[in-house]
């Protein structure tokens, strides 16, 4: 009977024990205060330490009391929840873990956390941001260890605030969104933001050797600080805009529905049907490929142009074109003959656009030079001959040929009746002035024509020497002197001598006499 008790005693008090672990708590109507780990808040009087119930309240105010460590295993949102606001007391340490399912919500009011202030907040095991706002301010900590994930939650990680993922046991996790001037640190895990549909920036640093960065939804994720991360930089919903820097990265690759844009400066760039916006969100700009760029035939070049300037990309390697499209914003401020860059790269032009231009009502045209693509609404071959000399407005320089200027005029004829000009044509555009007037003077047949012109010219010359009967080499061949013109021949010639009359000259000597 004694060793019966004695196990009995045992299991119960394992039993409390146990229940004490994993104890489960609802927060109250009328709480006396806001404190989290004060018992009578809570039914039953205890501190929850599995699943802290939350429905109506008048107090949705809770504090996270100094010196303590919170774990818990749920924080679940019943229908009808207000919205509830945690944080941590300052300036004192406070830590949080949750360890369970984690943030639960079944209400229409998300929950949002205000970790600082040497506060740490913990999502360990296989727990959950929820979907809830957790904003870290200077000093604190928001971190996801073992397989944790940030769900479907909004963080923002204020200047001096710290986001964290570099302990996790999985290689990466989803956050619904980042934001803030803080401290992103990945290490070389992977990050998917963006299913929360927000626009949000980070002006802040993400960082991470071998650390990724994948944006997904349908929202804007603008980048305006320097970053560190070196994994790749996947673009597969919505809007990335780099208006800082991302050049450490390995690459960016931008899926088929969205849009990498900004001007900042990103790593090497593969477009599989998605769109390059440099110059996005403003318009009007320059982004900054440090690599190649490469387009497939699927993809699109988006940009805006006013009345003296179009957004670009400078690229320091090679751009694939592929026949991608180029489509313009706006083209209510083009300017009629003026010639707009689209692209550069340093590394040379590889392919062409689809001519058709996209989002245009009048005729413009692309072309093409070594390192880069033009655009000109009905461009003249006229104003690109003659531009770079100095002129009288309305007649061309005295140095240009009028057959070139011919040719040029029947060319602008053509675009002005919107006739599609052969690639070949456009092509001339972006040839410089001397390689444009040698390209219009062969098509004026010149060029060929010229050779037979110096060929008959030889002749008639050769011809007029031979039969000069002046010329000094003609009369004395083979007597060892050259005769001159025939008034200075005869100064040296024996003449008839008389009284009186003219002096006659010497008849020419015969042949055989010759001999």
């Amino acid at each position: 009977m004694r060793a019966h008790l004695l196990t009995t005693t045992a299991a119960v008090g394992l039993l409390a024990a146990t229940s004490a672990q994993a104890q489960d708590a609802t927060w109250l109507l009328n709480p006396g205060s806001g404190s989290f780990n004060t018992a009578t808040n809570w039914n039953p009087a205890v501190v929850p330490t599995n699943t802290a119930i939350f429905g109506a309240s008048n107090t949705t105010s809770i504090l996270f009391e100094p010196f303590t460590t919170t774990s818990i295993g749920t924080l679940q949102f019943n229908p009808g929840a207000p919205a509830y606001i945690f944080s941590t007391s300052s300036p004192l340490s406070t830590s949080i873990s949750i360890t369970g399912t984690g943030i639960v919500n079944n209400s229409s009011n998300a929950p949002t956390f205000i970790i600082g202030n040497q506060a740490n907040i913990f999502f360990r095991n296989a727990s959950s941001a929820g979907n809830a706002t957790i904003i870290t301010t200077a000093g604190g900590l928001t971190a996801f260890v073992d397989s944790a994930t940030g769900g479907n939650a909004r963080f923002i990680t204020t200047a001096g605030g710290a986001f964290d993922i570099t302990s996790l046991s999985s290689d990466g996790m989803t956050a619904g969104s980042i934001e803030g001037a803080g401290t992103f640190s990945l290490g070389s895990k992977q990050l998917t933001v963006g299913s929360n549909n927000l626009s949000t920036e980070v002006s802040g640093v993400i960082r991470g050797t071998g650390g990724s960065l994948i944006k997904t939804g349908s929202g804007t994720l603008t980048l305006s600080g320097t970053n560190s991360y070196t994994g790749a930089t996947v673009v597969a919903g919505g809007t990335l805009s780099v208006t800082g820097d991302i050049s450490s990265s390995s690459g960016a690759l931008v899926g088929p529905t969205a849009t990498l844009a900004g001007t900042g400066t990103v790593p090497g760039v593969l477009l599989v049907g998605g769109t390059l916006a440099p110059g996005l969100p403003i318009g009007i700009g320059t982004l900054n490929v440090a690599g190649n760029l490469a387009f497939t035939s699927a993809a699109t070049y988006l940009v805006g142009i006013n009345a003296i300037t179009a957004s670009q990309t400078n690229v320091t390697g090679i751009a694939v074109l592929n026949g991608a499209t180029v489509q313009v914003i706006d083209d209510k401020n083009i300017t009629k003959r003026q010639v707009y860059t689209l692209l550069t790269a340093t590394g040379g032009i590889n392919g062409l656009f689809n001519p058709d231009v996209v989002g245009v009502k009048n005729k413009v045209d692309l072309f093409y030079d070594a390192n880069h693509v033009y655009l000109c609404d009905h461009c003249k071959f006229t104003d690109l001959i003659i531009s770079q000399l100095p002129f009288f407005p309305g007649s061309p320089p005295a140095s240009l040929p009028a057959e070139v200027v011919q040719i040029a005029g029947a060319i602008d004829a053509a675009i002005d009746a919107n006739v599609t000009l052969p690639t070949q044509f456009s092509n001339l555009r972006g040839l410089s002035r001397p390689q444009i007037v040698n390209a219009l003077t062969q098509l004026t047949g010149e060029v060929h024509t010229g050779a037979e012109q110096a060929s008959f010219q030889s002749t008639n010359a050769f011809l007029r020497l031979l039969l000069d009967p002046f010329a000094e080499t003609r009369g004395r061949a083979g007597l060892g002197s050259a005769m001159g013109f025939a008034p200075e021949a005869s100064a040296r010639l024996p003449a008839a001598r008389g009284t009186s009359g003219p002096r006659v000259m010497a008849a020419a000597p015969t042949s055989a006499a010759i001999r």
